[in-house]
């Protein structure tokens, strides 16, 4: 199960870029040409498993329905599947590297425990309302005592 439609697609990166990305043999005129098609759906399902690897120890997936942060994650991966297919863009794909990296560095904070999904993980419900996100971190530095002598 894909995460991403072509409209999460659409929300990074031109139509006519998407184009330029999938048309290997350089005949379709649009989208929905099939090879396009096809192209966009390998990506799309490539996005998705990586998204599911990272996530599988702290949710059962595929993910039945997907958070949003989820298909945007999936999306910006999908963004940099579809570039790595053009190495000649060398220029281009650093700043889409950087922004693939930052996806895969939020959800190894999910795989963590650091972040956690909007909606419910195992038995642990989210307070509905929020974002979905929250964060975790170390022991406090400084304890009761501290602040106790504090004037």
């Amino acid at each position: 199960m894909a995460y991403i439609t072509l409209e999460d697609l659409r929300a990074l990166i031109q139509e006519r870029d998407i184009l330029d990305l999938t048309n290997d043999a350089g005949t379709a005129a649009d989208l929905a040409d099939p090879a396009v098609a096809q192209v966009l759906a390998d990506v799309f399902d490539q996005a998705s498993q990586e998204v599911d690897a990272h996530l599988a120890g702290v949710a059962d997936v595929p993910l039945p329905t997907p958070p949003r942060i989820v298909r945007q994650l999936a999306a910006r991966i999908a963004r940099y599947r579809l570039y790595q297919r053009r190495p000649n863009l060398v220029d281009v794909i650093k700043p889409v590297a950087a922004d693939y990296n930052g996806a895969v560095g939020l959800l190894e904070q999910f795989a963590a425990g650091t972040l956690k999904l909007p909606g419910s993980i195992g038995s642990e419900p989210v307070v509905t309302g929020d974002s979905g996100l929250t964060a975790s971190g170390g022991a406090p530095r400084f304890g009761d005592d501290f602040w106790k002598r504090m004037p």
